[in-house]
């Protein structure tokens, strides 16, 4: 089994933790090293998924995008057409090339998922000369059709990374994780081990040292968390050398006979930081809570008659409640993307392929800013929609997709109580952590006694779907359940932030407790979400509650964007010009009446499109768009060209369409919106198709969706 360098290493599983939190001093809160590798030793500073968290890493192999190529007759590609061969390091053990369909019977037969076809790279052969090299990936003879295929840097032992010398303050602890990159299952498999040594001048001791055998990843792969304390060291100039090696002495390199992997050693970003208390108030915290699928009319704080949300409506009464927040969609993806990057979904184009990037590389997230300035960026999440593969943990060192698959009936409390954890290592650095259950959304099986709060009187088996009712009274004991399903939630909310309460944190943190859409029942003759864009939808809860000791607080009636909170939260950070035509910070309605003016958004955009028939039963192929005034609504079907519009002053509910009389304001509207998405779009490259946007539907994925009732 696995052996361990006893004496300075501290399991992270094991470390004792205090009912506060570990508070390091005031001149250098922590210090990364990803950005601190000797450029000699980096590779490319990527993201790595292994299990269900998603981390920054020193280095990991290079890998090429999932492209669709056409393969001739004689069944060859080039290198050149699958990766960029400039990226591939000289001394790695060559390039292996994955294709993703089952071109081979005799695979199909062994179950593989993809072929796999390795291009070794002897030592007297320079990488620039492989962009040539003709790899066989399906059989001579066969007429010419399209395959997806991918490329990956193989990796050839030992490596070393040295960071950039760093001064170690008083009780410096370093943390960092370690883990097998790629595929493990039934590839060819050497023991790896892990070193961590530290230099002093001439001087190199080792403080860490693990070795990865087979049985060590058995149970399937993750992280492994580690912690070395550094307080001996205290006062001395330093640098990390991070090592991997095969423990045997038959190192794998460039030429040998050691089989190539489809796995690599990778040392997730470690993080340097003093344990020692007494440090003074800095920049304040952030903390995102996302209740997936909660409309805003289903909270007491809101006016509703049930009473499902005690610890929200506690909560609010020292924060500031937005009546009128409006999200930019009515389902998950393109909601987060809007207010992850503040651009609108007819620009990001998140609504196009449900399970590709929703949004490109080049938008700027929250995440991003947050880490820019000095945050430790963390998320915990449910994955799916928000998944890390989506694109939001751009910015964000460690990013969870969470348990849904594992824990449906209970998921908020096992990802709430995960970030309780990471909080109990890191509070006393200053954070941006974005939290997201999908706990409200269909299925409702809220645990037993919430199931039963609104609705004790139904005497049927089991719990009722939206798509399962067969009477009115049915329909009465679906809504219960959902209810039950924020009455649950609503307890692990209250725990949670009473757990920060007990930290110590809250007065230095900004809160921000909110939902991505809505949820239909029958109001206009649907269910769910992501097929309308009404209120019943659109209107979710917003809640801030800013960092200081008299945070402001009550009731802002203005109506505001969902997507705001990117310009909020950067105009937090003290980022300057984040605004933008569908895009406008909220502080200017916070600070007091004198800079209300400045928040003159006259009308909120709202858009939904089809998705893939896989997820839901609609119509294909179209798309609705919303304008919302702080009087009208109106809504522009774009493949049936019909359009509705509604007098919210005098019917909130919006079931009287009045558009037939009003042909001079839908005129108005028409070119309103047709100026709206010019305006958005303009000076921007056109969002992706989802051709350009293909992804595999993994296994993990699909375990997803059927939690979520979506398969």
């Amino acid at each position: 089994m696995a052996e361990r360098y006893a004496g300075r290493l501290i399991l992270a599983a094991l470390l004792i933790v205090c009912i506060g939190c570990r508070r390091p001093p005031a001149e250098v809160p922590f210090h990364r090293f990803v950005e601190d590798v000797l450029p000699g030793q980096r590779w490319h500073e990527v993201k790595v998924l292994i299990g269900h968290e998603t981390r920054n890493v020193l280095s990991a192999p290079y890998r090429s995008a999932l492209r669709e190529i056409e393969v001739g007759q004689d069944g060859t590609i080039t290198l050149a057409e699958v990766a960029e061969i400039d990226k591939v390091r000289a001394d790695s053990a060559g390039v292996r090339v994955r294709v993703e369909q089952r071109p081979f019977e005799a695979l199909q037969a062994a179950k593989n998922p993809a072929a796999r076809v390795y291009v070794a790279l002897p030592p007297e052969r320079d990488v620039a000369e492989l962009s040539g090299t003709k790899v066989q990936i399906l059989p001579a003879g066969e007429e010419k059709r399209n395959v997806r295929v991918s490329a990956r840097e193989v990796v050839a032992l030992p490596q070393e990374h040295i960071t950039k010398e760093v001064r170690l303050q008083q009780s410096a602890r370093l943390d960092f994780g370690i883990g097998l990159e790629g595929d493990i299952s039934g590839a060819p498999f050497c023991d790896v081990r892990f070193t961590l040594s530290v230099e002093r001048g001439q001087e190199r001791e080792t403080v860490f040292s693990e070795v990865f055998e087979r049985e060590s990843v058995e149970d399937g792969p993750a992280w492994v968390d580690a912690t070395v304390d550094l307080s001996d060291m205290a006062g001395s100039s330093v640098r990390f050398v991070f090592r991997t090696e095969a423990p045997s002495g038959e190192e794998e390199t460039k030429g040998n006979s050691v089989p190539l992997f489809d796995w690599s050693p990778v040392w997730s970003s470690p993080i340097l930081y003093s344990t020692e208390s007494g440090r003074t108030v800095g920049k304040p915290n952030i903390i995102l809570i996302s209740l997936d699928t909660l409309r805003a009319d289903h909270l007491g704080c809101y006016g509703y008659h049930r009473d499902t949300s005690p610890n929200i409506d506690r909560f609010a009464e020292g924060a500031l409640l937005f009546e009128n927040c409006i999200a930019s969609s009515s389902w998950t993806l393109p909601a987060h993307a809007s207010l992850f990057t503040g651009v609108h979904p007819s620009v990001h184009g998140a609504e196009v392929h449900p399970w590709g990037p929703p949004f490109a590389e080049t938008e700027t997230t929250l995440g991003e800013l947050a880490r820019e300035r000095g945050y430790l960026t963390a998320a915990y999440t449910e994955g799916l929609f928000v998944s890390a593969s989506m694109g939001f943990a751009q910015g964000v060192e460690l990013y969870s997709d969470g348990k849904l698959a594992e824990f449906p009936l209970h998921c908020a409390e096992v990802t709430f109580n995960d970030t309780v954890q990471w909080l109990e290592t890191y509070c006393g650095l200053p954070f941006f952590l974005f939290v997201h259950t999908y706990q409200i959304h269909d299925p409702y099986t809220p645990p037993a006694h919430f199931g039963e709060m609104f609705d004790k009187d139904y005497t049927e088996a089991g719990t009722v779907r939206p798509r399962q009712v067969r009477s009115e009274k049915d329909k009465i004991r679906c809504e219960a359940l959902y209810d039950g399903e924020i009455a649950y939630t609503d307890k692990v909310v209250g725990d949670f932030l009473g757990r920060l309460e007990e930290m110590q944190l809250l007065q230095n943190t900004t809160v921000i407790v909110f939902s991505d859409h809505g949820e239909e029942f029958w109001e206009h003759g649907g269910i769910e979400h992501g097929v309308t864009l009404y209120d019943e939808v659109l209107h979710v809860p917003l809640i801030i509650k800013l960092a200081g000791e008299n945070p402001p607080g009550g009731r802002v009636a203005r109506q505001v964007s969902l997507t705001d909170l990117y310009a909020t939260v950067a105009e937090l950070l003290g980022v300057d010009g984040a605004n933008s035509p569908d895009c406008m910070s909220l502080l200017p309605l916070i600070t007091g009446p004198e800079t209300r003016a400045k928040y003159d958004r006259k009308f909120i955009v709202s858009q939904v499109c089809h998705r893939d028939s896989v997820l839901v039963s609609m119509t294909p192929d179209w798309r609705k768009r919303s304008i919302r005034t702080d009087t009208e609504k109106y809504i522009k079907f774009e493949k049936e060209e019909m359009e509705e519009l509604y007098d919210l002053g005098g019917d909130l509910s919006e079931k009287n369409d009045i558009s037939a009389k009003n042909e001079q304001d839908l005129l108005k509207y028409r070119a309103m919106l047709d100026s709206f998405l010019e305006t958005v779009s303009a000076g921007r490259a056109p969002a992706a198709t989802a051709e350009q946007r293909v992804a595999p539907l993994t296994e993990e994925r699909k375990r997803e969706l059927k939690a979520l009732s979506y398969m």
